[in-house]
């Protein structure tokens, strides 16, 4: 619609960025949801093939590949984990959870705060924790903010697929993915992966 508006009449250089710039953010919406929806459905068809990996490694490569975006909004990224944690798991789907989890905090963290992750290794299960310092989630949505289409804000970039992959995730591991309230206010979001 918006470029057949642009054709319409003729614009200046200016007008014709602006509309363009329009169109590519909504170009580059759409295919993030198209990406996550493909995830979604790859998620529930797919065999899950485990294997070994240090669930530790994953989530630093992940911060690794955050860090510029929490830089723009001085953000730090803070990783409380042992040095290893050896797990067997999905590698691709897991390290999908952990971005989006982290996505979302940095998204919602206030600009100059931190975002805490913690790996705890258990005999069972291991068990992430994301924690930002943004405005959390009121105790009546926090089951159904992963509910796949959710969002507790409107005009926040995002599909509200994230939070539905990280339960999908979660689940195809034998786990649970939820989320609580930071002590001190913010958001701590859990998820667990079962031992094999």
């Amino acid at each position: 619609m918006e470029i057949d508006v642009t054709l319409r009449r003729e614009r200046s250089p200016e007008q014709l960025v602006d509309a363009l710039t329009r169109v590519r953010t909504e170009v580059d919406r759409l295919g993030e949801l198209a990406t996550k929806l493909l995830a979604m459905a790859s998620l529930r068809r797919s065999e899950w093939e485990r294997v070994p990996l240090d669930a530790v490694a994953s989530v630093r490569d992940a911060i690794a590949s955050h860090s510029v975006v929490a830089e723009r909004r001085a953000i730090s990224l803070h990783l409380h984990a042992p040095e290893a944690a050896p797990i067997r798991a999905n590698p691709g789907p897991l390290r999908q959870a952990v971005d989006n989890l982290l996505a979302n905090a940095i998204k919602f963290a206030p600009v100059g705060s931190a975002v805490d992750l913690t790996v705890r290794d258990g005999e069972t299960a291991l068990e992430l924790l994301v924690e930002d310092r943004g405005p959390g989630v009121p105790l009546e949505h926090r089951e159904t903010i992963f509910a796949p289409f959710r969002r507790l804000q409107r005009g926040v970039d995002g599909a509200g697929l994230g939070l539905a992959i990280v339960r999908e995730v979660a689940e195809a591991h034998g786990g649970r993915a939820w989320v609580s309230e930071r002590p001190g206010g913010g958001a701590c979001f859990h998820l667990v992966i079962a031992r094999a």
